[in-house]
């Protein structure tokens, strides 16, 4: 089988060498209870056997990149840890690029503050800082909230880390949708006049950086994903080639007003079928 990617030459699947996998409802259920694919595990392993490069990539910034990488070892997901990408690992990543004596103030759960000790960012509670990150953090306070106002007044940069508007979760028993993190960001956004960079699907961005790590070209990396608004639009943002595999559930996730290109170049209701096409 050949497909193509807008005008590029036509390519056979099998060729392709990157291959990036979305992890809720894509390789499991969601991120709080694992349950796995069969068709996700099939599909891994046998690119696996063909010598292909596997990463997974979430936009979930509250858990950090070595629990996902942990819990994709419980389930016998076939990826290496400098493979694995949350929203917090990419920005983390991003933040030291481009200044790496960075000085951040955080606002998150643990997630981005591991993936931020990972990558040797200094994090401040007091003092100037360079950079004020966004993160999901469902115990925030006033305190933070107008400290990162008063940092963002004296000169610094803004980051959200992911860009969900709202998202679906589970937080001390209860399961309901929760405010994320552009919630957060368009209220300091509001009140500063500064604008934020958004790090997570499906601003590009997020895909640029991982392609950045990895040393690959988007020409021969696809993109597998469930949810077209961020997974195959983030992947057509860039030019990869996109796979959108039917889930039930829907997504998990609001994106604040985007408009996008979500349209995949091939569309499954069972990975297992990418399989034959390779």
């Amino acid at each position: 089988m050949t497909i193509g990617k807008g005008g590029n030459t036509m390519t056979e699947l099998g060729n392709y060498k990157l291959f990036i996998f979305d992890v809720d409802k894509t390789i499991c259920t969601n991120i709080e209870d694992m349950k796995p694919y069969e068709d996700a595990l099939k599909l891994a392993h046998e690119l696996k056997k063909r010598g292909k490069k596997i990463a997974v990539l979430t936009n979930i910034g509250r858990k950090s990149r070595r629990y996902i990488y942990r819990k994709m070892l419980e389930i016998g997901f076939p990826v290496e840890l400098d493979a694995v990408f949350t929203a917090s690992s990419v920005t983390a990543a991003y933040v030291k690029e481009q200044k790496p004596n960075a000085r951040c103030f955080i606002i998150s759960e643990s997630g981005l503050i591991e993936d931020a000790s990972d990558y040797e960012l200094e994090m401040i509670l007091d003092g100037d800082a360079d950079y004020v990150l966004v993160g999901t953090d469902r115990d925030m306070t006033y305190e933070q909230m107008n400290y990162a106002t008063q940092l963002l007044l004296k000169g610094a940069k803004l980051v959200c880390v992911s860009g969900s508007a709202l998202f679906t979760g589970k937080y001390l028993g209860k399961d309901q949708q929760f405010l994320g993190e552009m919630a957060i960001t368009k209220a300091l956004e509001f009140a500063t006049g500064v604008k934020s960079v958004v790090i997570g699907k499906p601003y590009k961005e997020m895909f640029e950086q991982i392609l950045h790590e990895l040393n690959f070209k988007p020409e021969e990396t696809v993109m597998i994903g469930d949810n077209a608004q961020t997974d195959i639009a983030g992947g057509n943002s860039v030019g990869m080639l996109t796979i959108l595999v039917r889930r039930t559930g829907g997504p998990s996730a609001t994106i604040y007003g985007l408009n996008t290109d979500a349209k995949p170049d091939i569309e499954v209701d069972n990975l297992e079928k990418i399989i034959d096409m390779l």
